[in-house]
C-alpha cells in the first residue's frame, strides 16, 4: 500500500491510464465487435492490434515507475517489450489498412468492369 500511496503522490496521470483500460474494454469502438468480422485478415489483425495496445500500456508504467524507483528492479527489459508491443500494434493496423484499402480497390475495379459491360452492352 506504501508504493500505491509513493504513485500517487508522484503520478498525477493514473487516472488517466485507469480512464483509457475502462474506454479500451468497454467503448462500442473497441468492444468486440472484432469477432463479427468477416473477414479473417481484418479479425487477426484488430486483435493483435487490441492485444499488444493492452499490453503495451502495462509494461509501459511498470517501465516508468521502476525508473522512478517506486518499484524494484530494472526497466530494461520492459521499455524493449513495451516498444515490441508498439511495433506489433502499428504493424498490425497497417497490415489491417492496406488490406482494406485492396479490397476497396478491387471493388471499385468491378464497379468499373461492371458499367463498361453495361454501356458496351447498350451501345
Amino acid at each position: 500500500m506504501k508504493h500505491v500511496c509513493k504513485i500517487q503522490g508522484k503520478n498525477n496521470n493514473y487516472e488517466l491510464f485507469l480512464l483509457h483500460c475502462y474506454i479500451l474494454y468497454w467503448d462500442e469502438g473497441c468492444s468486440l465487435s472484432f469477432l463479427q468480422e468477416r473477414d479473417t485478415i481484418v479479425r487477426w489483425s484488430n486483435l493483435v492490434d487490441i492485444f499488444c495496445g493492452l499490453t503495451f500500456y502495462p509494461l509501459e508504467h511498470i517501465a516508468w515507475a521502476r525508473d522512478k524507483k517506486l518499484l524494484h528492479g530494472k526497466s530494461d527489459k520492459l521499455w524493449d517489450w513495451s516498444l515490441y508491443c508498439w511495433i506489433g500494434s502499428l504493424i498490425a493496423c497497417i497490415v489491417r489498412d492496406l488490406w482494406l484499402l485492396r479490397k476497396l480497390h478491387q471493388q471499385e475495379k468491378n464497379k468499373q468492369l461492371s458499367r463498361s459491360d453495361f454501356f458496351g452492352w447498350c451501345f
